[in-house]
Order: structure tokens, then C-alpha cells, then sequence
């Protein structure tokens, strides 16, 4: 970014080593007109700009502050023992800072190399984790869901809920995921996962996740008699075979 200010036109980098090297004088710099260059520069700023944008706002800031401080009162005491602080010598200590962050920049990106960090592992889904199965679902690949044809295609859940029920019984364990990436169609991916979903939340399956990150599967109940979806309507048909 290059800016105008009277005295001088180029770009804030170049301002800062003039000033270094003392051709240009500090207290000559507007500040009201470096700080209009600079709004007027953020409103046409692009995302990519933003270090930039940054390095000109410090500049613009160390400018401000020296100005504040040249025109304040000074007792002769102040002027015969503290020394002003320079722009010089603040561009230098930013220099530093800058130089040291590279480096620390540096090492960090050495150490990850020798000692990767620890991903926090996800602990093992415990049984009928209905929530967890929700996660897994998500956790499809967007190039295998791009395989999915999406067509609309309804199927009853009564008759997914049977069809997982027969499958359970005859292969005794289901592979969630797998289950699932067999289905080329969206519509009938989802009705499958909601049938799952529904017979284990009312006991008819159960889910089980032996470690971290490991595979999913759906078991049938070890139950010979699983849970009834229908609780109440159950009490009332032992309540009719008891009076029979």
C-alpha cells in the first residue's frame, strides 16, 4: 500500500527505513492524513490483505503515540532525564519481536515433526448409544454420499423396521456403516438409518463399539424376547389371555 502525505508518497515500509535513517523527521508526518489514508484503505481492503493491513495499523499507531508524546508538557526535569523514545527504537524492538516469532514459529513446526500431538480419542460407544449412531452417520465421506442417487422413493418404516429385524436374526450382527453403503439411493440410506435408529431405542437391537474409532455394528437382542414397541398394548393382551 503506498500513501501520500505532503512530504512524502510511497509505500509505509519505505516511510519506516527513511525514518530509520533519519531522512524523514517524525514530527513532520500528519497523523490526521496517514490516519484517512489508512480508513480509506481498510474499506478497500481484500481478505488476503490483512497482514498488511496489520503491519500499516502498527505503524500508524507508533506515529500517533510519538506525536501524543511531542506534544505534551514537559517539566526541565523530564527534559534533562527521560530521553524521548524514538521511532527508531521502536521499529527495532518490532523487528526483534517479529524475528522472534519466526523463530518460535520455526521450532514449533520442527517439534510437531518429532512429537506430533495426541488427538483426544473419542471413547468407545456404549450399548444402545442411540446419539453415537447419529455422529457415525455423519461421519460418511462426501465422495460416497456423492454415489447416492437422490431420488425419492418411500418405503414404509414398518417394513424397514421387519427387514433390519429378519437381517439381525438371520446374520446375528449388522456393520452400521456398511449397512448403510450399500443403499444407492439417499432417500432409502436415511429411511434405513432412522429404522435402526427406532429399533434400538426400543430394544430390539443393541449397538456396540469394541474400541476408538473402531467399526460399528447393530446386534441382535440376546434376548429370546425382546422389548415390545407397544408396551401398554402388551399389558392389556396378558390381562385378556389371563381372564380367558
Amino acid at each position: 500500500m503506498k500513501i501520500d502525505i505532503g512530504i512524502y508518497y510511497g509505500p509505509i515500509d519505505l516511510l519506516v527505513y527513511l525514518v530509520r535513517k533519519k531522512e524523514v523527521d517524525i514530527f513532520d508526518i500528519p497523523i490526521a492524513q496517514i490516519t484517512e489514508e489508512y480508513l480509506d484503505y481498510i474499506r478497500k481492503i481484500e481478505r488476503e490483505d490483512l497482514e498488511d493491513a496489520a503491519d500499516f495499523l502498527l505503524m500508524a499507531a507508533i506515529l500517533i503515540r510519538l506525536k501524543v508524546r511531542s506534544l505534551l508538557p514537559r517539566t526541565p526535569v523530564d527534559e534533562e532525564e527521560v530521553k524521548p523514545i524514538t521511532l527508531m527504537q521502536i521499529v527495532g524492538e518490532y523487528k526483534k519481536y517479529t524475528e522472534i516469532a519466526k523463530a518460535f514459529s520455526i521450532m514449533e513446526a520442527e517439534s510437531s515433526k518429532q512429537f506430533p500431538r495426541i488427538s483426544k480419542e473419542e471413547p468407545p460407544l456404549e450399548q444402545g448409544d442411540v446419539a453415537s449412531l447419529i455422529l457415525a452417520f455423519r461421519k460418511l465421506k462426501p465422495q460416497e454420499e456423492e454415489k447416492l442417487i437422490v431420488k425419492r422413493q418411500e418405503i414404509p418404516i414398518e417394513i424397514i423396521i421387519e427387514e433390519i429385524k429378519m437381517l439381525l436374526n438371520e446374520k446375528k450382527k449388522i456393520n452400521f456403516l456398511h449397512f448403510l453403503r450399500e443403499k444407492n439411493n439417499v432417500a432409502i440410506a436415511v429411511a434405513y438409518f432412522f429404522g435402526i435408529l427406532e429399533i434400538v431405542k426400543i430394544g430390539y437391537a443393541r449397538v456396540e463399539q469394541k474400541q476408538s474409532f473402531g467399526d460399528i455394528y447393530i446386534y441382535a437382542p440376546t434376548s429370546r424376547h425382546p422389548p415390545s414397541p407397544f408396551p401398554q398394548l402388551e399389558e392389556d393382551k396378558e390381562g385378556v389371555d389371563k381372564k380367558i
